[in-house]
């Protein structure tokens, strides 16, 4: 990509190689989502930015870099919200709810899935985080449509065949009972 000038191309391969690395705790994949994003940013590749600002922020909140997340959060909710992204916004917006509850702030958590969920013409992946949040905060708070939630949740991540919606879930499940 670098040799043939493809900057899009560049980005999309430095955003796979960085989460591949950040996630498999093998360490170093930082400065490559970093320059993911500048290329994203500096070349408008609205697409290839708001994929940086979600994996990356995914792994700050994992990590429980909580700061880092933050910031993250908040320039690409602003970045996606600026550019009419709507289903990366609520994905990225569902990933607060998540930052929330692992901060212990339940209730902040509860109130952000909610208004995610309430929003019309989502797709299921888009509402994922909210909902995976939503029914483990439930179950925390000892709400009584906890387990019936928390069956929901799974159901839908089973759908994508995907462990980064599945195992969540299922850890709310153990968790709860």
């Amino acid at each position: 990509a670098e040799e043939l000038g493809e900057e899009e191309t560049r980005a999309h391969a430095l955003n796979n190689v960085a989460s591949s690395l950040m996630f498999s705790g093998r360490g170093g994949g930082e400065p490559f989502m970093e320059e993911s994003l500048a290329i994203a940013l500096k070349h408008g590749f609205h697409e290839q930015a708001a994929r940086a600002y979600t994996n990356y922020s995914g792994y700050a909140i994992v990590t429980k870099n909580f700061a880092l997340a933050e910031r993250l959060l908040s320039e690409g909710i602003a970045f996606d919200s600026e550019h009419d992204l709507d289903s990366w916004t609520y994905y990225l917006v569902g990933r607060q709810a998540q930052l929330r509850m692992d901060q212990g702030r339940l209730r902040e958590a509860q109130s952000i899935a909610r208004g995610v969920l309430a929003m019309e013409h989502q797709t299921l992946v888009m509402k994922l985080p909210s909902l995976s949040v939503l029914s483990t905060v439930h179950a925390r708070l000892g709400e009584d449509d906890a387990g019936e939630l928390l069956q929901r949740s799974l159901k839908d991540a089973l759908a994508t065949g995907e462990p980064q919606h599945i195992m969540p879930v299922r850890i709310s499940r153990a968790e709860a009972a």
